[in-house]
């Protein structure tokens, strides 16, 4: 070990106040003979989080950079590193975020945007919106509108049923929003959504929530589901009149497409 780096040590391992040496002429001089330990020992001495994180992303150290982070009560550095975490290691980042109720779900979308489903259709984007919806009761509509975005367009390789089931959970199962009592999600936003991604009965289900209950009604029948006709029909329960028109033309449907009368 040269001089210096004794030196160095020596200074570390004695602890001095932390004024007393300048960060910059340590962090050449520790940098120049190339110890690295030495130099996150002292970043980590001086709680300089950020240099810590920082190295290991550019030695690709995922876990060690979000091990730094795990360490550190700065949501600062989260959100910094959060794009990079998630491109590189997003099962590992998400569990980060999940221990970290402090954060703001609304400033970790662009990096949750950048994440690609693995090939055996997991969305690590998705387990986070869902832990911050139903666990810390996150009524944030752009995080909302974020989870059923990524719903709808489903994961490569996803069995279409598999993913019209998790939508239309979420579609029924969403809280209102207690100011408003109207789903957290912006319905106007999600019906577009959903028919840009070709989810029909969603679409369907989103109308009746939205009181549109006779286009609800039209749409089932056009795609020959009678019995969502029917559901839908009497949703209209406080208008005598809208049900029973809704009623007659879903019987009138089925006369004229499956000439059965008694059906």
């Amino acid at each position: 070990m040269s001089a210096v780096s004794k030196a160095v040590r020596y200074l570390l391992i004695t602890r001095p106040r932390q004024e007393n040496l300048d960060r910059k002429t340590v962090f050449n001089l520790i940098g120049r003979h190339g110890r690295t330990s030495i130099l996150l020992h002292y970043a980590s001495v001086i709680q300089d989080h950020e240099r810590i994180v920082r190295h290991w992303v550019q030695e690709e150290g995922w876990e060690q950079a979000i091990e730094a982070l795990n360490r550190q009560s700065s949501l600062a550095l989260y959100y910094r590193f959060a794009a990079v975490l998630m491109r590189n290691c997003p099962q590992a980042t998400v569990d980060s975020w999940t221990r970290q109720p402090a954060l703001q779900p609304r400033r970790l979308i662009p990096a949750m945007l950048q994440h690609k489903p693995s090939s055996d259709g997991t969305n690590q984007a998705v387990r986070y919106l869902r832990h911050v919806i139903d666990v810390q009761d996150n009524t944030d509509a752009a995080v909302h509108n974020l989870l059923l975005t990524l719903l709808a367009r489903g994961a490569p390789h996803e069995p279409r049923e598999k993913g019209d089931a998790a939508l239309l959970t979420f579609i029924a199962d969403s809280r209102p929003n207690p100011r408003t009592g109207a789903p957290c999600y912006d319905l106007d936003y999600a019906l577009r959504t959903c028919s840009a991604n070709g989810r029909q009965e969603a679409c369907i289900r989103i109308y009746a929530k939205m009181g549109l209950y006779e286009s609800a009604v039209d749409m089932a029948l056009h795609g020959g589901d009678i019995e969502l006709a029917c559901i839908c029909a009497d949703m209209a329960e406080g208008n005598t009149s809208l049900r029973r028109k809704l009623w007659l033309k879903g019987a009138r449907h089925v006369v004229e497409t499956k000439k059965d009368i008694r059906a």
